[in-house]
């Protein structure tokens, strides 16, 4: 795996989750020789539907047919930390470049869902979006750390 990105839908409003962010991006890196964030603009569509349709539309132009893609959704499947490390570890061997995904407010479409090679579920409870950015990109450091036996984690 050459990468792992980020396709994030919208901006992040308070510049503590932008520093948290750049700070486990970095972080990434260490284990992985390229990490971005991509970001899509929020749709401005009123219907929810039409908004949710922009916005997957927005993220599949960002990532290739060869991408390995995880999408974070609240009716994904849960993992715990030693799970998701597991997971993290086969997913690197599927593709050159690894994309975790968090959508917009409303959530994506099927259509992401079923072009995707998991669907991740982060909590049980409703986070703000951008602190959901933020702890999917902690856990990969973390799944990263658990697979190097650093002391991270424990």
């Amino acid at each position: 795996m050459k990468s792992l990105d980020f396709i994030f839908v919208g901006q992040v409003k308070n510049p503590a989750y932008k520093t948290l962010e750049e700070f486990y991006r970095e972080r990434i890196t260490h284990y992985v020789k390229s990490s971005q964030i991509h970001l899509v603009k929020d749709s401005v569509e009123k219907a929810v539907l039409a908004r949710k349709r922009k916005e997957t539309e927005s993220i599949l132009e960002k990532a290739e047919e060869k991408d390995v893609l995880i999408v974070c959704d609240e009716f994904g499947k849960s993992l715990n930390s030693v799970q998701f490390a597991q997971k993290l570890d086969s997913w690197c061997g599927l593709g050159p470049r690894l994309i975790f995904v968090v959508g917009g407010p409303y959530g994506m479409t099927e259509e992401i869902k079923h072009k995707c090679h998991y669907s991740l579920k982060l909590s049980d409870w409703t986070l703000p979006h951008e602190l959901a950015r933020v702890v999917v990109m902690e856990q990969v450091y973390r799944g990263f750390s658990i697979l190097k036996g650093e002391k991270y984690h424990h």
